[in-house]
C-alpha cells in the first residue's frame, strides 16, 4: 500500500510489511474518511532507483508502478486507480505525482462501497474569492444554479473582499478537510454531495448576493 510516514511516503507492495520504497513527499493528502492517499509527489534524488517489479512498464527507471503498490492484493481488497505524470524537477531530480481517481472505503479485508468524498478541490489558490469560487463551482455542479443568480455571485466576489469570506465560513460547516501530512502545504477541502442539498447552496449563493458591492477583487479560475 501507499502510505505517509514520518512525512516520506512508504510504497509497500502485496504480501510484504516493510516498505520496498521510501521517498521524500513533496505533498501527500490522507482523506480524514478512509485514509486513503487522495494525491501526492514522491521526489526522486540522483542514485534513486526502483526494483525492475516494482517499475511502471515502459516507464522510466524511477516511475513506481502506483497500482502494484496500491494496496495489499487480497480477495475483496479494493485497489485504487491512480492517476500519475512524471515530473522533471532540474538537477537531476525527478518527481511522480498522482491523484486517486476514486477511492473506497476499508472494513476489515473488505470494500464497503466508495468513500463519500468523491470530489476534492487543491486550495492552493492566492485568494480567498479564488478558494470560493473554485468549491462552489464544485456545488454548481452538483446542483445547478440559474444563470443570473450565478452571474450576480461572481459580480459579488469580484466587487467585495468581504464576500468571500462569508462565503468560505458557510462552506467550510459542511466540508471535509485532508491536512498535508508531509506539513508542507495547506489543506486540501473535500466536497460530498451526501452533505449538502440544493437549498443549502442556493442559501450560500444568495447570502452572497445580498453584501452590498463595496471595493474591488480579482477573481481567477
Amino acid at each position: 500500500m501507499i502510505y505517509v510516514n514520518d512525512k516520506k511516503l512508504c510504497f509497500t507492495p502485496a504480501g510484504r510489511k516493510a516498505p520496498r520504497l521510501v521517498r521524500e513527499a513533496e505533498f501527500a493528502h490522507v482523506c480524514p474518511k478512509c485514509g486513503m492517499v487522495i494525491h501526492a509527489m514522491a521526489v526522486s534524488t540522483p542514485g534513486d532507483d526502483v526494483p525492475p517489479e516494482l517499475r511502471e512498464k515502459g516507464g522510466h527507471a524511477l516511475l513506481i508502478d502506483l497500482k502494484l503498490c496500491g494496496e495489499a492484493n487480497l480477495e475483496h481488497r479494493y485497489i485504487p486507480e491512480y492517476d500519475s505524470s512524471f515530473i522533471d524537477l532540474g538537477d537531476g531530480q525527478r518527481a511522480q505525482y498522482f491523484v486517486e481517481a476514486y477511492h473506497m472505503r476499508q472494513f476489515a479485508m473488505r470494500s464497503i462501497g466508495r468513500c463519500k468524498y468523491l470530489r476534492g478541490v487543491d486550495c492552493f489558490s492566492r485568494t480567498n474569492a479564488q478558494q470560493a469560487l473554485r468549491l462552489m463551482g464544485i456545488l454548481k455542479l452538483f446542483y445547478g444554479a440559474e444563470r443570473p443568480a450565478w452571474e450576480k455571485f461572481q459580480q459579488r466576489l469580484d466587487s467585495n473582499p468581504m464576500v468571500a469570506d462569508v462565503v468560505l465560513g458557510k462552506l467550510m460547516l459542511s466540508c471535509g478537510v485532508a491536512v498535508d501530512a508531509a506539513g508542507k502545504t495547506p489543506p486540501v477541502v473535500l466536497i460530498s454531495k451526501q452533505d449538502w442539498s440544493q437549498v443549502e447552496f442556493n442559501l450560500i449563493v444568495q447570502a452572497a448576493i445580498d453584501l452590498p458591492a463595496e471595493g474591488t477583487a480579482n477573481v481567477e479560475v
